[in-house]
């Protein structure tokens, strides 16, 4: 179902993940089908999921497995969902801060002039010009970039495509690195493996360099660098609407 309608590779893994784990978990209540799981074999799952997650990673969880009961009701497999009587489980509401331009100019200065530094250079430097999400950095292909135009092309949440802009050092940086290639992969970021740079692979390019920079007070990822790019296009103008 979930292929028909075109979800993402991701979302699609997420579901798979989430939904083995909790089936497997009422096996082990001695449960073979869908029809026996009571509202009280959710709880006890969750409860089990608060040992060792943190209240997002559990409520991501009670997502998942709410969405499967409402598919089984949707097919006529079932008659009433036992989450209907479950109340999401509470996160905390934390404040996300952005980078401060100290924090930013302390990551570049980190990358040097490699071509691997010219990469995480120009990641940044494009993760702040468009406040894309990671997905989004990691399918960017070559093609995708029109430096006349300054537009990169990016294919969104929900198979939506839109066009982000580039400033002029994004631009000049993003071409330094391209002139340090000599490969044949279509992807704009390059893994020291030669293929294209993965989700995880920029998370981890930015927590390193975090962590070289010494930065504190603020969670070294690319989602605060979306978080970033929405505050200072705040603070320059736009609209609520148009970020």
């Amino acid at each position: 179902t979930c292929k028909v309608a075109r979800l993402s590779p991701h979302t699609i893994r997420y579901y798979t993940y989430a939904l083995n784990s909790f089936l497997g978990y009422c096996q082990t209540l001695g449960i073979n089908t869908v029809e026996e799981i009571e509202a009280n074999h959710v709880r006890l799952y969750l409860v089990k999921l608060q040992e060792r997650n943190n209240p997002t990673s559990v409520l991501d969880y009670y997502k998942a497995v709410k969405r499967f009961f409402n598919w089984l009701i949707e097919e006529g497999i079932l008659s009433k969902s036992p989450l209907a009587t479950i109340k999401p489980p509470r996160t905390e509401q934390k404040i996300i801060r952005p980078f401060t331009r100290q924090q930013i100019e302390d990551l570049l200065a980190t990358c040097g002039d490699s071509p691997i530094g010219l990469r995480n250079k120009a990641l940044i430097l494009t993760m702040l010009d468009t406040g894309l999400r990671v997905s989004e950095m990691s399918a960017i292909q070559l093609k995708d970039v029109d430096f006349d135009k300054e537009t990169i092309i990016v294919m969104g949440k929900g198979a939506k495509q839109r066009v982000v802009r580039i400033g002029h050092k994004a631009q000049e940086t993003i071409l330094r690195y391209l002139l340090t290639r000599q490969d044949e992969c279509p992807a704009l970021w390059l893994s020291t493996t030669g293929t294209g740079l993965s989700t995880e692979g920029i998370k981890v390019v930015v927590r390193e360099l975090g962590k070289r920079a010494g930065l504190t007070g603020v969670r070294c990822s690319p989602h605060t660098f979306r978080h970033t790019f929405a505050t200072q296009a705040l603070i320059n103008g736009a609209g609520e609407f148009e970020v």
